[in-house]
């Protein structure tokens, strides 16, 4: 399937920058990660009509912090489907995104573009930098990772700033966003252990709390655990559905061991 792939480099930071843009594309999927290198990684999925064009045109669109100022963004646009559009609806919407970069003040380089890339080949690099060796992923920051969280407690994708508990949407709760300062104050060092929203969720919720699963694909996952001394051991669908799930997890020596700290 042939695509249309352009990168970018942006000066602006990058809170302000994925919230314009998931808010604007990310209709399908949307996800922000902080890197083992305290860099932040966001994904954004979507769809579009353009004028002329049967059908819609998905969008896919990494961005990716730098160490210095600056965040790479790449854009792959493909028709899906049997479709094969000419150059030129490609080259409308990629002026359209151009524009629309510029209209929230957004200063950016084009690095590169290419007519005709294959959408395995134009994701590569993205999946390489979600699936390396050791997983990269992170939840969140190694700040707060160290400080043994609550299980539940993870980062929002829309505000790197904020983070969610995933216990809502299990039971009831009134507030469930917080900020750095609130989390230290009652999702670390044990302390969830004592919050009745973490209790009620883990008794009635069917897998392990420690147990994350990330998309990678349509219909497929990536299952890491948590609970272990290594940060984000993948886990096979095969491991997960014996050792993770209905209540059987509460005699692993790992989710033991991270609720006896």
């Amino acid at each position: 399937m042939s695509a249309y792939y352009v990168k970018l480099l942006v000066h602006h930071s990058f809170p302000d920058l994925y919230y314009v843009l998931a808010k604007k594309y990310g209709k399908i999927f949307r996800e922000c990660f902080r890197l083992e290198d305290g860099k932040l990684y966001g994904i954004i999925v979507g769809e579009m009509f353009l004028l002329g064009v049967e059908g819609k045109i998905s969008i896919f669109i990494a961005l990716k912090e730098r160490k210095d100022d600056g965040i790479f963004v790449e854009v792959v646009l493909h028709a899906g489907g049997s479709q094969t559009l000419p150059f030129d609806p490609y080259k409308r919407w990629v002026k359209k995104f151009l524009n629309f970069l510029k209209d929230f003040g957004f200063n950016y380089d084009i690095l590169s573009e290419i007519h005709k890339v294959s959408v395995k080949d134009a994701l590569s690099d993205v999946e390489k930098e979600i699936l390396k060796k050791d997983e990269i992923i992170s939840f969140l920051p190694k700040r707060l990772r160290v400080l043994n969280p609550c299980p539940f407690l993870e980062m929002s994708p829309e505000f790197p700033d904020v983070y969610i508990c995933k216990a809502s949407e299990i039971v009831y709760m009134p507030v469930y966003n917080f900020s750095e300062q609130e989390v230290l104050k009652q999702c670390v060092r044990n302390r969830y252990m004592h919050c009745k929203h973490y209790l009620e969720a883990v008794e009635k919720q069917e897998t392990c709390p420690f147990l994350k699963r990330y998309p990678t694909s349509h219909n497929k996952y990536t299952y890491f655990c948590t609970a272990r001394h290594v940060p984000f051991v993948k886990l096979e669908e095969r491991e997960v559905s014996r050792y993770c799930v209905k209540n059987q997890y509460v005699d692993c020596r790992y989710y033991l061991r991270k609720n006896e700290r």
